[in-house]
């Protein structure tokens, strides 16, 4: 989300604080040029990393999920073979 340079106010970079408490979905968030306060971008930044990390685990795990699925499907595409070559040689 970008909202870099828009004259925000420490107001509104406390109500952005607060929703990103439980927003657990955004990972990437402009607002430079802006007047939010210190503790307020402070906090905003640890919630960014915060989700970033919620993001990366999740990728990380899909992954293997995935590697998992592959290798079960290799597996199952030996035996297959296999047992058709029986066949064949029977």
């Amino acid at each position: 989300m970008n909202l870099a340079n828009n004259e925000l106010n420490e107001k509104c970079g406390q109500m952005i604080c607060e929703k990103l408490e439980n927003n657990h979905t955004l990972i990437s968030f402009n607002y430079h040029e802006n007047n939010f306060g210190f503790e307020d971008s402070r906090q905003i930044q640890e919630y960014l990393i915060r989700n970033k990390a919620e993001y990366d685990y999740e990728k990380l795990m899909e992954w293997g999920e995935r590697k998992k699925m592959r290798d079960e499907d290799a597996a199952l595409r030996k035996v297959n073979l296999e047992q058709n070559s029986l066949k064949i040689q029977q």
